[in-house]
């Protein structure tokens, strides 16, 4: 798999078909394109939504109602009965004869089909089938991702079924979730609840509250990065959990960090914490991993160290953290 940066030759080519999709130049030309991608795809969406109240799920509905797409939700295995009833044997489109295989596989997020047997105007010509049967918290991105294909691939480059895993992030992919990301936090709509909250502390508490009343059914990594991108100073966002090293991940285990959204404001003031290294024992994350209780407290990142020496720059930073399962969701500002 390639990346955006380098992308593989038959990566390189979709990046190409979307390029002239969307009507930003003949060829891809490379990372710098994607802002224009990201701009070209709300363009396309922001007359959809123009009368749309702030509300993310709203969103995604009437993007979905414009380019028929229907959702379909699987949480039991008599949901699946149903979509083989409804798609199988009622509208013998023999796709979805490969359905329950499918999401045996955990790490199947969404499987994308192009219906046959559809007419142009039907509502369902493209069904997006929701992974919901281990966990529910990718559903709101999954919807976004999958509308974000159609808008910013050509339909005939569309393949009659095409799955999304989880561990599935080539360069398109990586494009992709760009775009979902600008559709499901759209700045114009999401913007202003995190603008009134400039000057107060960036907390999980601020954070849960904004997401309630924009995207409720959206996890809450998903709103802490987005939030991140928007906030007026240097923040970032990072999830703990107990791993080995990168090259074995039975060795050495300890709580280690995982970098997640950064917004540019940290970029240029160097805020930042290094993939997988510990956290300390005297950080607050570090209590909250163990305590289970959410907290938020100042800390300076020079108490942050790799396994060689490196330190982070001794900057004063507010952290907020929060567990979830085995993990400690966390947010760093300055």
């Amino acid at each position: 798999m390639g990346t955006l940066l380098n992308p593989t030759r038959s990566e390189l080519m979709q990046l190409d078909d979307i390029a002239r999709n969307l009507g930003i130049g003949k060829q891809w030309s490379g990372p710098k394109m994607v802002v224009d991608a990201l701009d070209a795809s709300l363009r396309r969406a922001d007359p959809l939504i123009k009368e749309v109240a702030p509300r993310g799920e709203l969103v995604a509905e009437k993007l979905a109602a414009h380019y028929h797409v229907r959702f379909e939700e699987v949480r039991t295995e008599k949901d699946i009965d149903i979509l083989e009833d409804r798609y199988l044997r009622c509208k013998k489109e023999i796709g979805f004869a490969q359905l329950r295989e499918e999401l045996r596989n955990p790490k199947i997020d969404a499987l994308l089909f192009r219906r046959l047997h559809a007419k142009e105007d039907d509502s369902d010509r493209w069904v997006a089938i929701l992974n919901l049967l281990v966990t529910q918290d990718r559903a709101y991105w999954s919807r976004f991702h999958e509308l974000s294909h159609r808008i910013a691939e050509p339909q005939q480059r569309l393949l009659p079924f095409k799955r999304e895993r989880v561990d599935d992030k080539n360069a398109v992919e990586a494009l992709i979730d760009a775009i979902a990301g600008a559709l499901g936090f759209h700045k114009r709509l999401f913007g202003p609840l995190v603008s009134a909250m400039h000057g107060c502390p960036l907390t999980f508490e601020k954070i849960r509250g904004m997401r309630d009343a924009y995207a409720p059914t959206a996890s809450l990594l998903a709103v802490t990065n987005a939030v991140v991108a928007m906030w007026s100073r240097p923040a970032l966002a990072f999830v703990a959990c107990v791993r080995g090293r990168v090259r074995d991940d039975r060795e050495d285990r300890a709580l280690r960090v995982a970098p997640q959204g950064r917004n540019d404001i940290a970029r240029q003031a160097e805020l930042y914490v290094i993939p997988n290294m510990r956290v300390p024992e005297a950080s607050v994350v570090y209590d909250v991993f163990h305590s289970g209780n959410d907290q938020t407290d100042f800390e300076r990142c020079g108490i942050w160290e790799t396994s060689d020496g490196t330190r982070l720059p001794n900057h004063k930073v507010l952290i907020s953290a929060t567990r979830i399962g085995e993990q400690v969701y966390c947010v760093m500002s300055a």
